[in-house]
């Protein structure tokens, strides 16, 4: 909004003393009289906001005592307001209202129901940003379906009678969308579905599934009905080819489902291509367990010369330039134009520092995946999990500005020859194997797995990775050298001596330096060397037997 047609700024300079005016004229308790000039004022200002006149007065209220004393109960609240205006229930509908579209948070330092402005709104006012207290009020598509993601969609503990008013609550905003106008007599089930779907599609660019809305609802009939439509495909949004199956039905109620380019249409013809590039940027956000390039610390890494030349040459291919010239050389009947690396050694050999550090040196976010935590009880759960992480991975592929590389991370058990079904667990292994098997066949971006053994790796595997590198453990000389990184007080042949004495694993000789810095800060006369001996024979239950080393320090 532009300065100079504001009223706000122009009458009051700040939206901090247009709410203490309200406050001053109407909430305060002195006995005065609402002026007409002063009731113009407050009009004016409350229409600029985008507020009522009930939400203004109770705004300002909030304001005033959270500025000068605390958050303020709501008992308290509706007690002040229904002095000044004269009905409680207005100002416990216009609290709730606020509530919602996210004006207000409770304090959640209290044990009573106070009230204070969300850091967004507090933000705002304090920042003289008028457009931001307006922007709270859904005016557009992507505002209303960031509302509904955010009252809906994050909120997983509504019954499906709370979930019906928030959805009667949305739609009474934005009544000249589309979206709205064409739901507006649809029932709650189908204004849910579709609203679901075009929010993920939107602000997520996924499917939505539908087992999310029934793990948290007591099924009623209306849910058991359409959940049954979608099942057998003659749902009307599905048969007039609105919608379509994205994927799933692993198992019953585990159905992903997306807009057609006619859906799209039909719900949201405000979808203009501008919008769509600004949502395209908004797509670039990593999911929660993706690791930013900036976040990966820097390691100095040692190796045996052997494996040297393999590692810079994966060095040289993972940085962008080289990677799309790499792409670029591929035989157009080429169906995996990706990159697919297996690093294989003994524990400890840092096969996962090296994934790391090569993501970090081509400026590459990292999705990484532990098998173990894809892997479920439950039937059909951890094909999903590992189907949803390659959603993830190819849909940040297609709107990136770099591939990311995805780290699959000890999947010893994953690359395992495939083995005749006697169980559930053993019909899960090759379930799992088969669609890491699928998506490798299509692979466009940078994968690499990381394990420990190969003596079982599975034939079908072995030829998916264009690089397989082995890591063994190092040589004495190796060792010293890390024991100098991990130790620079230890002159050499004090680190050569306790290379040959101790084969210790990167966690092992990491343990060992900082206790001795520990030890010498407590001990400062005490020979270094002789602290680092006698905690290595301390670190090991039996420290005569030597273990395998790996080889990476910050």
């Amino acid at each position: 909004m532009n300065s100079e047609n504001s009223f706000i700024k122009n009458r009051f300079q700040q939206l901090t003393d247009c709410f203490a005016f309200v406050f001053k004229e109407v909430l305060s308790g002195a006995a005065r009289s609402v002026t007409p000039n002063s009731e113009t004022d407050i009009n004016r200002s409350a229409a600029e906001l985008g507020l009522t006149l009930d939400e203004m007065y109770v705004l300002a209220l909030v304001f005033h005592q959270q500025f000068r004393f605390k958050p303020i109960d709501e008992d308290k609240l509706t007690e002040i307001f229904e002095r000044a205006r004269g009905n409680r229930g207005d100002a416990y509908n216009c609290i709730s209202t606020l509530k919602k579209l996210g004006y207000f948070v409770d304090d959640s330092e209290t044990p009573n129901a106070r009230i204070m402005l969300s850091k967004r709104a507090w933000n705002a006012v304090r920042t003289n940003d008028i457009e931001a207290i307006r922007d709270f009020k859904p005016r557009d598509l992507i505002q209303f379906l960031e509302l509904f993601r955010t009252n809906l969609l994050e909120n997983d503990y509504y019954s499906q009678r709370d979930m019906r008013d928030e959805v009667d609550f949305l739609f009474s905003f934005c009544d000249s969308l589309t979206l709205v106008s064409e739901l507006k007599r649809a029932d709650f089930v189908n204004k849910y579905l579709i609203c679901a779907i075009c929010a993920r599609h939107c602000l997520e660019n996924r499917p939505f599934d539908i087992g999310y809305m029934m793990r948290f609802t007591t099924s009623g009939a209306g849910i058991t009905a359409v959940s049954y439509e979608i099942e057998e495909g003659f749902w009307p949004p599905l048969a007039k080819g609105l919608v379509r199956y994205a994927g799933g039905n692993l198992v019953r109620e585990d159905i992903e489902l997306e807009l057609t380019p006619e859906g799209i249409e039909k719900f949201m013809p405000e979808l203009t291509s501008e919008l769509k590039s600004k949502l395209g940027k908004r797509g670039l956000k990593l999911p929660s367990y993706a690791i930013s390039p900036e976040k990966i610390q820097p390691v100095k890494l040692l190796f045996e010369d052997k494996i040297k030349t393999q590692i810079k040459d994966l060095e040289k291919l993972i940085r962008p330039a080289v990677f799309q010239r790499y792409k670029k050389s591929l035989s157009p009947s080429d169906r995996m134009r990706g990159l697919t690396v297996l690093l294989h050694g003994d524990p400890g050999t840092g096969k996962t520092e090296l994934a790391l550090q090569l993501a970090k040196a081509g400026n590459r976010p990292v999705f990484k995946l532990d098998v173990t935590q894809i892997k479920s009880k439950w039937v059909g759960e951890s094909e999903k999990n590992l189907k949803n992480f390659f959603t993830d991975y190819n849909r940040h592929l297609k709107t990136g500005n770099v591939e990311p590389v995805l780290l699959l991370n000890e999947c010893d058990g994953l690359l395992s020859r495939r083995m005749s079904v006697n169980s559930s667990v053993d019909q899960m292994t090759n379930s799992l194997q088969n669609l890491l098997l699928e998506n490798m066949e299509n692979f466009q971006g940078i994968l690499i797995a990381t394990t420990n053994l190969t003596i079982n790796l599975d034939s079908a595997f072995e030829r998916r990775f264009l690089y397989k590198i082995h890591f063994p453990a190092p040589g004495i000389e190796v060792m010293a050298k890390l024991w100098k990184q991990c130790i620079p007080g230890l002159s050499r042949a004090e680190a050569e001596k306790i290379a040959i004495d101790f084969r210790f694993t990167p966690g092992e000789m990491l343990n060992v330096a900082r206790k001795a810095a520990l030890r010498k800060m407590l001990k400062p006369d005490v020979s270094l060397s002789q602290t680092v001996l006698q905690l290595c024979s301390e670190e090991k239950w039996d420290s005569h037997k030597k273990s395998k080393l790996g080889f990476q320090f910050n």
